[in-house]
């Protein structure tokens, strides 16, 4: 039950981030436009938050401060992106894989054993992988099924939305990874 509520909290933060981009888009809007307008907001939000908690633990070690700030403007960015060029529903599905990668970058970076039921989860979750870009790999063109009122708005998503989404995941993942 409460796995479900997690889940749907989830979904409902993340759907208007999904449908204020797409609308964006609809406008006219070009992907750095929308991503400008985007982490504008962020950044103003960073600020306040910055100046209450203050900025003592940035200021110990700020080289490692940059590379963490840097990384996370790349997952931010990727996050962005792979909502404007696939389907929310395709780019969750895969940036939900992440507590896998996280599992397989123990394997790799800290030699961990896995236990049997994930490595069954990993072998499923690359079958989902390998679901969701099929078309793309067999070059098979999937119907717009949305309004895109020829703004060249697919609904279906794109090879690089999809990659993008992966990448996510695996940048979430490696925090996790890096914590056990």
């Amino acid at each position: 039950m409460r796995g479900g509520l997690i889940a749907l909290a989830g979904v409902l933060a993340v759907s208007p981030d999904a449908m204020l981009l797409r609308w964006m888009r609809s406008l006219g809007s070009s992907s750095p436009d929308v991503a400008v307008a985007k982490y504008i907001g962020i950044i103003v939000i960073m600020l306040v938050l910055g100046l209450y908690r203050g900025t003592g633990n940035a200021l110990v070690s700020p080289a490692h401060f940059l590379l963490s700030a840097a990384s996370q403007l790349c997952y931010q960015l990727s996050f962005t992106f792979c909502l404007l060029l696939t389907d929310a529903a395709t780019a969750l599905l895969l940036i939900s894989l992440s507590p896998l990668w996280a599992a397989l970058l123990g394997v790799v970076a800290m030699r961990e054993p896995l236990p049997r039921r994930t490595v069954i989860a990993l072998g499923l979750s690359v079958c989902s992988v390998g679901l969701v870009f099929m078309p793309h790999l067999l070059e098979v063109e999937a119907p717009d099924r949305g309004p895109s009122n020829n703004r060249g708005l697919s609904t279906h998503g794109s090879l690089a939305g999809g990659l993008l989404a992966l990448f996510t995941g695996l940048a979430q993942a490696t925090p996790s990874a890096a914590r056990t």
